[in-house]
């Protein structure tokens, strides 16, 4: 397989220069990359070549792929490959990933490096038939996306030529802390195995993410094989790290999912304490201006019978007319006491507010109270939510729960990007989708009206990426009884 060099890359691709060896942490600013998707097609190897990023410059690397039984098996041949943790900080594995036509990311799994300067291959496998390849460093070996430090990328270019199309890739997850931007100069520390560090970094990861507590069973096997690579040396230290490396992974992938599950039960739980105690008080606060309008009238009728008692009884007139002016300023009291009540209810309306912004952007309107859902709900071009995006919906539902008197329109919005059809549709699922889980959640259907507008109401530039990104949308008015629709723009 024969390596070539060229690169393409699209938006700021690892912008900035660290001097190799300095220890500070680096965030690399990625956008968007330019893939080339192939399809790959018969049993006879398609090979092409992975071109470094900066990171990597002095390391080489090629692919080829075949299609058996309906499983493309992927082979990656390599050389002059350092390991992922002399980047420092957080890292401690290079992940290879396959991405889909549609922008999907799919974990390959562990490209594993674990002597300098390395040459060899390594096999992966997939049912995608059609894919690009990329090589990211990362904080551990199992994480659902792909970090935005890249090391490989494939090109277009293949021998025997195959179809490839041009996917324009944003879909990155949050990246590691790194210590280094280029691995050029960077010297390993001799006194550790590359087994060992991996294992110890992995191990405090596990710590930070509360394994203890949420997968105590891998994360104990993990500390007992890590203090028992410590105590050995040679091929039996290396077992035990990387023993103790799985371990601590198994223990991660267990314990992310279950502490945001607590967590989101947490503030829930803490949402719906604080509205039931803003609806007890905004009820008292109503029992109190009733009570003083009551009164009100009762001092009006005793005023009624103040002038008809004055009537028939003159010699009395002085002593029940000084009796009245008390009784009036009493009843100016009240009033001020009832404009009090009526500004505390306010405030709890105002109170009702920020506890909707703690969901998402809100403001207030003509419509109603509006809650801005900005597009990292769905992925790209996806209707059905990400299950990140049900967090802030499920806070959303809980305050609705408590505001029964209150209905809502949910509508999508898209950017000006594809065609007036897919995008009208698209905002309608997304619209729906949304209507659905807050259904799930317990809102009545009967309280919820959908729209979806595509791309005719923008709020911003669709000439810019952050125009587009601020455009893809979906809003959610609340108010009280029918909702207006969007005015046109």
């Amino acid at each position: 397989m024969n390596y070539t060099s060229g690169r393409r890359i699209v938006g700021l691709l690892l912008a900035g220069v660290i001097w190799a060896g300095l220890s500070v942490s680096v965030t690399a600013a990625v956008e968007e990359v330019v893939l080339q998707i192939i399809s790959f097609t018969g049993e006879k190897a398609t090979q092409f070549n992975m071109f470094p990023t900066r990171r990597v410059r002095e390391s080489l690397m090629g692919a080829a792929v075949k299609i058996e039984r309906g499983q493309a098996r992927i082979e990656l041949k390599y050389s002059k490959m350092r390991p992922a943790i002399l980047f420092g900080g957080d890292i401690t594995s290079y992940v290879v990933w396959a991405v889909s036509p549609k922008g999907d990311s799919l974990n390959l799994g562990e490209l594993t490096i674990v002597k300098d300067d390395t040459g060899g291959k390594q096999k992966f496998s997939t049912s995608w038939t059609s894919f690009g390849l990329i090589v990211t460093v990362e904080a551990y070996a199992g994480v659902e996306k792909p970090s935005n430090l890249m090391v490989f990328w494939n090109d277009g270019v293949t021998s025997p030529p195959a179809a490839a199309e041009e996917l324009i890739f944003g879909e990155f997850g949050p990246p590691p802390t790194v210590e280094v931007e280029v691995l050029r100069g960077v010297v390993i520390d001799q006194s550790k195995s590359i087994e060992l560090i991996q294992a110890e970094r992995l191990f405090r990861f596990a710590q930070a993410e509360k394994a203890d507590h949420y997968a105590p069973g891998p994360f104990d096997r993990a500390r007992a094989r890590l203090r028992e690579a410590m105590a050995e040396t040679g091929g039996t230290a290396q077992k035990l790290a990387r023993e103790s490396y799985s371990a601590s992974l198994e223990a991660i992938k267990l314990s992310i999912p279950r502490r945001r599950i607590d967590e989101l039960r947490g503030e829930v739980t803490e949402n719906r304490a604080e509205i039931g105690r803003l609806s007890r008080r905004l009820a008292e606060e109503e029992a109190r201006a009733d009570r003083a309008e009551e009164m009100g009238e009762q001092l009006r009728n005793a005023k009624q019978a103040t002038d008809e008692a004055l009537a028939q009884m003159g010699r009395e007139k002085g002593l029940l007319q000084e009796e009245l002016r008390n009784l009036e300023s009493t009843m100016l009291g009240l009033r001020g006491e009832l404009q009090e009540t009526r500004t505390e209810a306010s405030r709890a309306e105002q109170r009702l507010q920020s506890a909707l912004s703690q969901v998402s952007d809100t403001h207030e309107s003509a419509r109603g109270m509006i809650v801005n859902l900005p597009d990292i709900l769905f992925d790209v071009g996806r209707a059905s939510l990400k299950s990140g995006a049900k967090y802030p919906l499920a806070k959303l539902a809980g305050i609705l729960l408590i505001m029964q008197d209150l209905n809502l329109r949910i509508e999508g919005h898209t950017d000006s990007t594809g065609s007036s059809r897919v995008n009208l549709k698209l905002s309608t699922q997304r619209a729906d989708s949304v209507s659905e889980f807050l259904s799930s959640q317990g809102i009545d259907a009967s309280r919820i009206k959908t729209a979806g507008y595509g791309a005719e109401r923008p709020i911003s530039d669709n000439s810019t990426a952050s125009g587009r990104r601020a455009n893809r949308r979906v809003e959610i008015i609340i108010g009280a009884g029918e909702i207006a629709e969007a005015p046109a723009m």
